[in-house]
Formats: structure tokens, sequence, C-alpha cells
């Protein structure tokens, strides 16, 4: 085939549609927006027809990308001039109240009630992003499991803007004087939302291409510390899963102080996952995977073993069993709860792999460095217990202390 008519057969149009006109243009217009072409032809079925159907045609190179638009149409949608206005109206109105809200309940409490009823019914999980590579290959990875599960995703944004009873002075050189901080907090919100739209149009490129499953997802812009409005939305909408992304151990030990991630898990009541920038997708479906479970050798562990099990039910783990404790004196007790346990677990969870670690017992991270170097582990799972806060400032939890040291994926599961 030469040049010439390798070009007239990637051009060959292929018809994937058939409407009304009004239907077909809807489609033709949706298909502009996301990057396809379309034409529409009047599709002469029979001559007793008074208004002939319309064939939506597309290029034969586009129709992978065109079906995945057409049976996901949930995800891309388009709205009319009305539907737009209306949007835009409701928009309006929600900032006039919003502006009349206190500062606190402003950050998730404007649309509280609406999201509770829409998702009260439905899996979600949670994906808290900063538009940064990290937060994308969590995302990616949460789309995943969210196809699995048959479960909704929300991007959650949050953002700190100054105060709108301030005022915000910029040098002379700027060119602005003056400028009132409404003005600057209307600007960085405007600024927010314009980058959270271009992080969904590349999930949906995405989407479009096969690389992310399609699953339904929607996005939410909010004013507020992260850490604050994660915990605050979870608590009113109460994900099956927080997915959040992690920077690599190199870098968050400049950045101990602060992170969102470990105020997340040291303070919030879903179950978290945490994705390292190192992690590779997709991941393999073949081969065994090495697990870390820190146990607790109570009735918690058990609960913490059917939460794996629900979320990764047919994952092929071998899942090493660690006590993460220090009851001292009690070196054969401890012996005999571990034998315990794991006989529980190879009856309850025949789909996993499971053996027992013993470790030297010099320190959480000690431990965890000397399993490393015997048996490399690819994921940590650990009970993770709520503590007030200044007990966290002084002793924070394993999850807080391992999250700065590993970069490996780890499940949190509040107990």
């Amino acid at each position: 085939m030469n040049d010439k008519e390798r070009a007239q057969e990637s051009a060959r149009k292929v018809t994937v549609a058939l409407h009304t006109r009004d239907h077909a243009d809807r489609l033709r217009r949706l298909l502009k927006h996301e990057g396809v072409s379309a034409d529409l032809v009047a599709a002469r079925l029979s001559h007793k027809l008074t208004d002939h159907p319309i064939e939506v045609r597309v290029n034969e190179d586009d129709i992978p990308a065109v079906l995945r638009i057409i049976e996901n149409i949930e995800i891309f949608p388009l709205y009319d001039e009305a539907t737009e206005a209306d949007i835009t109206e409701d928009r309006e109105e929600n900032d006039s109240v919003e502006r009349q809200m206190s500062r606190t309940t402003r950050r998730v409490g404007l649309r509280r009630k609406t999201v509770i009823n829409r998702r009260s019914q439905e899996k979600t999980i949670l994906v808290p992003v900063d538009f940064s590579e990290y937060s994308f290959t969590a995302a990616r990875l949460a789309f995943d499991m969210a196809s699995g599960h048959g479960a909704s995703i929300v991007l959650l944004y949050a953002y700190v803007a100054p105060s709108r009873t301030d005022s915000f002075s910029i040098t002379p050189d700027s060119g602005f004087l003056d400028i009132g901080a409404e003005e600057v907090a209307m600007e960085i919100d405007k600024v927010a939302k314009r980058k959270m739209e271009d992080f969904s149009e590349r999930i949906k490129e995405y989407i479009k291409t096969g690389v992310i499953p399609a699953v339904k997802f929607t996005t939410e812009v909010y004013e507020g510390l992260a850490e604050e409005v994660i915990l605050e939305y979870a608590r009113n909408v109460s994900p099956m899963l927080i997915v959040m992304g992690t920077r690599g151990a190199d870098k968050k030990e400049s950045d101990m102080i602060g992170s969102v991630t470990a105020e997340v898990l040291d303070s919030c009541r879903s179950v978290a996952f945490t994705v390292p920038e190192s992690m590779r997708l997709p991941i393999p479906k073949e081969g065994m995977r090495q697990v870390a479970f820190f146990a607790n050798l109570d009735n918690d562990d058990f609960s913490v073993l059917d939460k794996v099990h629900e979320l990764f039910p047919t994952s092929p783990f071998h899942i090493n069993l660690v006590y993460a404790g220090r009851k001292k004196g009690r070196a054969e007790g401890n012996d005999r709860e571990m034998e315990m346990l794991l006989d529980y677990c190879k009856v309850h969870y025949p789909g996993y792999m499971f053996d027992a670690k013993t470790v030297s017992g010099v320190g959480d991270i000690e431990d965890f460095e000397k399993m490393q170097q015997e048996r490399p582990m690819e994921m940590i799972i650990i009970p993770n217990k709520r503590k007030n806060a200044l007990a966290r400032l002084f002793n924070p939890g394993l999850a807080h202390r391992l999250l700065f040291h590993c970069d490996i994926p780890m499940l949190a599961v509040p107990v």
C-alpha cells in the first residue's frame, strides 16, 4: 500500500450512530468538543419517511475513542447554551450564599447536603490532588480500583486565599496597587477551577485512549487548608477509600512538618491508600506481590484483614504478618498469638499466602528496613489507631512514621 492509498484508507468514514437531526447534531458537537471530527449525512432508509434519520460518521481511525465517548456519555457531557446558563446562574447564587457563611463552614458546607444526597447510595473513592505528577499517578490507580468496585471518583482540590476582609497591595513595579482581597480571592478561585478543568481534560484523554478505565468522576474545588478540607469532606461523604499521592522519601524528609498526607493519616477515619511518585503503572496482573502487614495481635487485625480482602479480593498477595507492638516480657505469648493469627488467615483468606515474620524489636523503622533487605516489600498494611493531637505531636503513629521513610504504597485502615 502506497502513501496515497494509506491516506485514503485512514480518511475513510464510518457510521457510528443513527439519530434524529437534533440528537445527531448534539453528538456531533460533543465529539467536536472532545477533538473528534464528525459529519452528518441523511440516511434515506425509506421514501415514506418525511424526516430522514441522520448518520453520524467519523474517521475509521477515531472509532476506538468515539466508542469510549459514546459508551460513557456521563463522563463526556455536553451542555447546551441554556444548560450552561443555568449552571452559571447556580454558581453565582452559590457564591453569593458562600460569602455570607463563616470561613470554616464555607470550606465544605456549601454543598454538603447536595453531595451527601447524591452519593449516599454509591461507592466513592476520594482523590485529593494538587495537579502534580504524583497526584496524577494516584488518580490513575484510583480509577483502576474504582473500575473493579463499580465506584465513582471525586477529584478534590483545596486552595488558600487571603481573607476577604483584608486589603492586598502589590509594588508599583507590578502595575497593580491596593487590590482588594475579594478580587484576589476571586482570581485565585478562577485559577484553581481552571487547573482542575485541565486536570479533568487530561483524565478524559487517557480514558479515550483506553489507558484509564472509563469511570464516572466529578471534581470539587474548595477554599481552605488542604488537610482540613479533605478531613471534613471525608466526614460528610464517608468514601470507601481515600487515595493520595506522595513524594519520594528524599523529598518528604524536607517536608515532615505540615505534610497534608501525614495529617490525613493521623486524623481520618476513612481507609487511606498512599501512592508514591515512584510507583509505575499499570501494575502487573501476574506474579505474587510481597505485602507487610503490621499486626497488633488483637481483634483489630481481623477487621483490617476483612477490609484488605474487600478492596483487593483477587490480588496475588503474599502477606507477611509482622508484630508491631511492644508487649515486653511476653515473647512466648506473642509467638502463640501470632501462630493463632496465621492459622486464622490461612483458613479465612485462601486466596492469599501468609507468613509470620520475626523481627528484632529494635524499632518499627529499623524492623522494616531489615525486612526490606531480606525480602523487599511492595506494599504496607497498617491498622491505624487514632491519637489525640498532643500524642501525635510527640509520638506519631506508625503510618505517619513509615510515610516519611518508604517509597512503596501503604494502606492505612482506621481501627
